[in-house]
């Protein structure tokens, strides 16, 4: 599942908590979810929270698409992380 974030401008920890349970929920199903040209803003969140350590962010479409079909899902991030 490729998720398109070129066009969302912030995200707060509601967001965060949707992109890890998208996560879980996918990787339950065997589903591999790659997040996709996220902006200046968001990239800084997923950074500074750890989460693009356990999300797969690619720079742009044709990289996420050039990756293997097989990729195993990653493991999603602790709840703890959006705590503070």
């Amino acid at each position: 599942m490729i998720v398109d974030l070129s066009r969302v401008e912030s995200c707060d920890p509601a967001g965060l908590a949707v992109l890890i349970g998208m996560q879980r929920r996918a990787k339950e199903r065997g589903i591999v979810v790659r997040l996709v040209a996220p902006s200046p803003a968001v990239a800084k969140i997923l950074r500074s929270t750890g989460l693009e350590r356990c999300l797969t962010v690619c720079s742009d479409l044709p990289s996420a698409l050039a990756r293997g079909r097989d990729e195993p899902a990653r493991a999603a991030a602790a709840p703890q992380l959006l705590a503070g």
